[in-house]
This record gives C-alpha cells, sequence and structure tokens, in this order.
C-alpha cells in the first residue's frame, strides 16, 4: 500500500491521519450504526479529524499542518468500488480503451472556487464576510480566509480550533 505523507504546513498531520482513518474506516465499516461505505468513509474523516485536533496540543509544527485525503474500497463480495476524497484529492479511475487509457473522475473537488462548496462555506459561516474571498477579479482564484484554496481538510487547526486560530490571528 502507497501512502503520501507530504500534507500541507509539514508531515506530523498527514502521518498521524494515514493510520487513524484506516483504523477508523476499519471500525466503521463492521458497524450496523453506519449505513454503508460512504458513512464509513465520512465517520473515519471527522473523528480523525478531531482526534487529530486533540493531538495537535499547543505545538506550531502540529497545528499548521493538514491533510487532505482520498480512499477507495473495493467490495469483492459485490464487485464495487466506493471512493471519497477530502479537499483537493481526487480519485480518478483508468480504464483500458482501444487505443489508450481513458480516465474517468470518481470524486469531486472540495475547493473554494466551485460554486456549490463556496456556498457551504458561506452558509457555515453567515456572519464571516471574509470565510471565502476572491484573491482577484480577473480569475477564479477563491481561498478559505485568504489562506487554502480546499475547503475540507484534516488537521489545520489554525482554520478551525478558536484557542489555535488566536494564534495564528
Amino acid at each position: 500500500m502507497y501512502t503520501c505523507r507530504l500534507g500541507h504546513g509539514g508531515t506530523p498531520c498527514s502521518e498521524f491521519a494515514q493510520t487513524a482513518i484506516y483504523e477508523n474506516f476499519k471500525k466503521a465499516i463492521g458497524d450496523t450504526r453506519c449505513s454503508g461505505v460512504q458513512d464509513a468513509f465520512a465517520y473515519s474523516y471527522i473523528t480523525t479529524d478531531g482526534a487529530y485536533l486533540e493531538h495537535a496540543g499547543t505545538d506550531p509544527a502540529f497545528l499548521f499542518a493538514g491533510s487532505c485525503a482520498v480512499g477507495a474500497y473495493v467490495d469483492l463480495k459485490t464487485q464495487t468500488i466506493g471512493v471519497s476524497n477530502l479537499g483537493d484529492s481526487r480519485a480518478v479511475l483508468g480504464v483500458f480503451g482501444e487505443k489508450e487509457i481513458v480516465t474517468i473522475p470518481m470524486s469531486k473537488d472540495h475547493t473554494a472556487a466551485d460554486d456549490d462548496e463556496r456556498k457551504r462555506v458561506e452558509d457555515a459561516h453567515p456572519k464571516d464576510p471574509t470565510c471565502v474571498v476572491q484573491m482577484s477579479e480577473d480569475d477564479d482564484d477563491w481561498r478559505v480566509k485568504q489562506i487554502c484554496a480546499f475547503t475540507r481538510s484534516i488537521g489545520d487547526c489554525q482554520m478551525k480550533d478558536k484557542a489555535a486560530s488566536t494564534l495564528y490571528n
């Protein structure tokens, strides 16, 4: 299994997430309260994010690190694939065509440039006119708090935790 441990803002979050997401997913996929693969992915991302925010403590190396994610679950019994992504990581399926490999998008990026994602963030923060900002009038460069283009991630405590954001701001 290959995992990328770069993350953004350093490696601590991606290193934490690569194990935690998998363990949380395994727990969720076997839980009868989980109604399927998508619920298991959602549970694993949310649980991992909460655990990382707690794990980060007050260490700036951890507070400013974050990671996007993509996962795939192959069910051999039903011969189906379930995918999920978080942030600007994406799942793409390559299929052999007659003369070339054809790519099929299997996920949609969560970025501020996407109208639906931008509206979701703005609706979640109605009293914050700067939650999503267009950086330049002549391009499609939208940023959350003028920092990141992605709208979902694990970690990035300075964007989520009030105590950590005080350090950042």
